[in-house]
């Protein structure tokens, strides 16, 4: 189990690159086309989801971090606007 998990791990490691860059660099130094990454991207998730199965501690774990990031990213742009309303206000 944990095992699996290490490889999955490494894998989504080699996927990343470098970090804050937002591109994906491949593992491999061949040429793939972008469909044949994300086919093995798919390909190492779902052997993720499989190896513990979704509805256990670590896929529900993965899905609040995710509801959690996108409710925090909506804050912030209810906040931008705000900002903006209130700034627009002041100059008029």
């Amino acid at each position: 189990m944990v095992q699996a998990f290490n490889q999955v791990q490494v894998k989504a490691a080699r996927y990343q690159g470098n970090p804050g860059h937002g591109r994906v660099s491949r593992g491999s130094k061949h040429s793939h086309s972008a469909q044949e990454d994300y086919k093995r991207m798919i390909k190492s998730a779902l052997i993720c989801i499989t190896s513990f199965g979704l509805p256990t501690v670590h896929g529900l774990l993965f899905g609040a971090i995710l509801w959690l990031n996108t409710l925090w990213r909506r804050r912030e742009t209810i906040c931008q606007i705000k900002r903006m309303n209130r700034n627009r206000a002041f100059t008029q």
